[in-house]
């Protein structure tokens, strides 16, 4: 299978920029600005819905990176072989994924709330803490909208079935029904094994 350049940069590059990005950022600033990390905590002005909201949150990131990993490291072959059917694997891992992007939202929801309706909190929330929870919430609605519409309710993120005029179609190839042969104007093959 031939990937696009796009398909190169989305899959390929971007992920390793991405962790580069991620690894050289900390390491510069853990030697240029080690103790300006801080985390301007406002715990002490207001509990009562952060502890609601900081557990939501962050049991829903917990959640949907334990997904990542495990989707990641599990072969398809390991669930073929305890008897897991794709689709059944399918519909589990985008329901338990819906769930915890339910999670995530609620909790960043909370959080918002709080920064937005209690005074105290609000006098100290910093125009950069908007563009985190904006960030985050950008994050999180790109990472659920291909779960939903792709995983769940989609092809799956194998791929669509092949459709006739496609390169993965060959015209006039015989396809057997039953027990008599037959001549299909078009006969299509999947372009993955299995």
């Amino acid at each position: 299978m031939n990937a696009t350049a796009a398909q190169l940069f989305w899959w390929v590059a971007l992920p390793y920029l991405a962790l580069g990005v991620f690894v050289v950022g900390h390491v510069w600033r853990w030697r240029y600005d080690q103790f300006g990390w801080t985390s301007r905590s406002t715990q002490l002005q207001e509990r009562r819905l952060l502890k609601w909201g900081g557990p939501l949150f962050h049991y829903g990131t917990f959640a949907a990176i334990a997904g990542h990993v495990i989707g990641i490291l599990i072969p398809e072959r390991w669930t073929k072989a305890i008897g897991i059917p794709e689709d059944v694997y399918r519909w589990f891992s985008a329901f338990a994924g819906t769930l915890a992007a339910v999670l995530v939202i609620g909790g960043v929801i909370v959080l918002a709330s709080r920064r937005l309706f209690v005074a105290r909190v609000r006098a100290t929330t910093a125009p950069i803490d908007w563009v985190t929870l904006i960030l985050l919430l950008v994050v999180i609605v790109t990472g659920i909208l291909p779960t939903i519409f792709v995983n769940l309710f989609g092809h799956g993120y194998d791929g669509p079935p092949s459709r006739p005029g496609s390169a993965a179609c060959s015209p006039s190839r015989p396809t057997r029904t039953r027990s008599r042969m037959r001549r299909s104007s078009t006969s299509c093959t999947p372009p993955w094994p299995g």
